[in-house]
């Protein structure tokens, strides 16, 4: 299995984050890396669920939620011809008022490993953004007294 890895700390406390990460529909509005994210059986973020994401530069996934552990977790997956893509969104409690992010992509299946090498710049180019767009999001919504 390949993986790739971004994390960040975040100066706000979880309460905060989890709300803009787990509304998935609206990731576009927070990151360059989503143009637009489609609910396919309801907005919520819930196992099971479905969303089709479109990124710059790749072409729309559908990606399944697999698990969610409201308000530090929550993993999905997409497949195409031999290859299972995991994205994994972690946050975990630190001091108050801090967060630590991290954020997952891993490549499985048969052609995983060659469609992860091939992609891999740009997955981790994705995962560094998106993890520096929710540290910029989350504490921007804390004020200037931010911890």
């Amino acid at each position: 299995m390949l993986r790739y890895q971004a994390s960040a700390s975040i100066r706000a406390p979880v309460e905060a984050i989890w709300p803009v990460l787990s509304d998935i529909v609206h990731w576009n509005r927070w990151t360059p890396t989503i143009l637009l994210v489609e609910a396919l059986d309801g907005e919520a973020i819930a196992p099971g669920r479905r969303f089709r994401v479109h990124q710059p530069r790749v072409r729309p996934a559908i990606w399944r939620v697999t698990s969610v552990e409201p308000p530090t977790r929550f993993r999905w997956e997409a497949r195409s011809i031999g290859t299972r893509m995991t994205a994994d969104h972690v946050l975990a409690r630190r001091a108050p008022g801090q967060t630590g992010l991290t954020l997952s992509f891993s490549f499985a299946g048969l052609l995983g490993g060659l469609v992860g090498r091939m992609t891999g710049q740009l997955v981790q180019s994705y995962l560094d953004t998106e993890a520096a767009s929710l540290c910029r999001v989350a504490e921007a919504d804390q004020g200037p007294d931010a911890a």
